[in-house]
């Protein structure tokens, strides 16, 4: 994340992936993750997929929002997934999903864990900035995205 809270921040950004549905995007999460943090990718797998069958991470309009605390994990990290065509989800919505977003933490940082997932969840509430990432083309697309709303976000401050 950055030093300014208030700024929407990916630490990493996948774009174009494609995948056919959740299980085939997790594992796509997990391989990307796995050697960056230390954590083997068949637990982190598990770790969604059980955290996915108790709740749904569909959150709607087109956007998931998978988290998780680990042990082992120094600094929180923030990923983003824009899949090349929407996936069944299973949203709340009944929409297929087509941006992921997959929060992680420490394991010791409940209450900061909270509000990272407020944040991403309230920053994809806004019409205008999933249109934008739906229509980023590549990873650089997506950051002048964030620079963009993170700047109009302090403007109108």
């Amino acid at each position: 994340m950055t030093n300014n809270t208030n700024d929407m921040h990916f630490d990493l950004i996948f774009s174009d992936v494609a995948v056919e549905d959740s299980k085939e995007a997790f594992a796509y999460l997990t391989k990307q993750i796995s050697s960056l943090i230390g954590t083997p990718e068949k637990f982190l797998m598990g770790m969604l997929v059980e955290r996915e069958q108790k709740q749904n991470s569909g959150v709607g309009n087109g956007v998931a929002i998978l988290d998780a605390k680990l042990p082992r994990l120094t600094r929180p990290i923030v990923l983003f997934l824009k899949l090349s065509k929407p996936i069944d989800y299973l949203a709340a919505d009944g929409e297929p999903v087509d941006m992921i977003t997959l929060v992680l933490s420490p394991e010791f940082e409940n209450f900061k864990h909270l509000r990272r997932i407020a944040k991403v969840a309230r920053f994809f509430t806004n019409a205008t900035a999933r249109d934008a990432l739906r229509n980023a083309e590549d990873y650089n697309a997506v950051r002048m995205v964030l620079q963009n709303i993170n700047a109009q976000k302090k403007a109108a401050a």
